[in-house]
């Protein structure tokens, strides 16, 4: 008959090994990442974006615009 407590036993330490083995692997990530110099990040809008704030400002300059073009000459 087989020895479940031998075989749990096995098991566990096994997943605890590798358990440690990737926290062990995730601390020297983390290590070399904040070792790096910080790199200089810019946030570019999208197309969309550009276009939908060109829509906006239009929208928003429209009643001038409308009342110019309808005073009388």
């Amino acid at each position: 008959m087989a020895d479940y407590k031998e075989l749990y036993l096995k098991l566990f330490r096994a997943s605890e090994e590798a358990i440690n083995l990737l926290i062990a692997a995730q601390q020297a990530c983390e290590e070399l990442y904040i070792s790096q110099p910080e790199v200089e990040l810019k946030v570019l809008p999208l197309p969309s974006e550009t276009r939908t704030t060109e829509m906006r400002h239009d929208f928003k300059s429209m009643p001038a615009r409308l009342a110019k073009e309808n005073e009388p000459s």
